[in-house]
């Protein structure tokens, strides 16, 4: 059986749209002045909570718990503050701070500073890296005291003075500030003693008329073994050595230069205390 649609009996009277739960322009404006309001008021409560806990101008709130040590640090800061006048308390320490000048801000007031500095950065990169190379000359020549006269006779000593006056500067000590890999190769017995004397005899000499940090030793190609004993050589003499790749990349040398304004190695040859060294190990040995 089918049933039969039958028109309603219900009226509907009014309709409800949106437009009844829309506000116009007026009511929002309203409601804004409210939320406004309200907000400024909880704010106002807050502050007035928060100047009502402040002890005077001392910039201090006391809480309701507080911890022993916190409570005799705030007793101690208002007995500090009643002593003192209203108007010196104050966060400003610049009347008691020396002033200091940075060295941008020398660069901007003295006229000289801001002229040479345009005229070094209107350089293209070589000649600014060639500029810095040669003031770093001029800073070594005024920091090292002795003259180009005088270098030959300073040095002829220092060879005697190095290990007779500081121990620092011994072989034995200068050995055992060699890298844990480097002493391990040097203990061995079959090194070229021979390669290594005569290295260390060019390096000493080369450093002993060239003082001056710019001044650099350099290698002939080597091969690996021989490289390593360079860099063992030129850590014993307090030198700094690189390896500079050559060519292709097949070959290799080493440069070497001194850090340092004074050349004092030890008065004892590497090969020579390697030699004592080896013959202490020996005699211990057959005893």
């Amino acid at each position: 059986m089918g049933v039969l649609r039958q028109k309603s009996g219900l009226l509907m009277t009014g309709y409800v749209t949106l437009d009844d739960y829309l506000l116009d322009d007026g009511s929002e404006d309203e409601i804004h002045s409210e939320n406004v309001i309200s907000e400024n008021d909880g704010r106002n409560l807050k502050k007035t909570k928060w100047l009502r806990d402040m002890t005077g101008d001392l910039n201090m709130v006391r809480k309701g718990q507080m911890g022993a040590r916190k409570q005799r640090r705030y007793e101690n800061a208002r007995l500090l503050y009643s002593m003192a006048d209203a108007e010196d308390i104050c966060e400003d320490y610049s009347d008691i701070l020396h002033s200091t000048v940075t060295a941008l801000s020398k660069l901007f007031i003295e006229d000289g500073n801001m002229q040479a500095w345009n005229t070094f950065i209107e350089k293209n990169e070589e000649e600014q890296r060639e500029f810095l190379k040669s003031c770093e000359a001029d800073e070594t020549h005024e920091h090292c005291s002795c003259s180009d006269g005088s270098y030959s006779q300073v040095f002829d000593n220092c060879e005697q003075q190095a290990s007779d006056s500081h121990p620092l500067h011994s072989a034995k000590a200068s050995f055992s500030r060699l890298n844990r890999r480097f002493r391990m190769i040097l203990r061995h017995k079959t090194l070229p003693l021979e390669f290594m004397a005569v290295n260390e005899k060019e390096m000493r000499k080369f450093f002993h008329s060239n003082v001056l940090p710019i001044s650099e030793w350099s290698s002939s190609v080597l091969p690996r073994l021989q490289r390593l004993i360079i860099h063992a050589l030129s850590q014993y003499l307090s030198l700094i050595s690189k390896s500079v790749v050559v060519g292709n990349g097949d070959e290799k040398l080493v440069k070497v230069r001194n850090k340092y304004c004074s050349f004092r190695p030890p008065s004892e040859t590497l090969v020579d205390y390697l030699k004592r060294i080896h013959g202490a190990d020996n005699a211990g040995k057959v005893s």
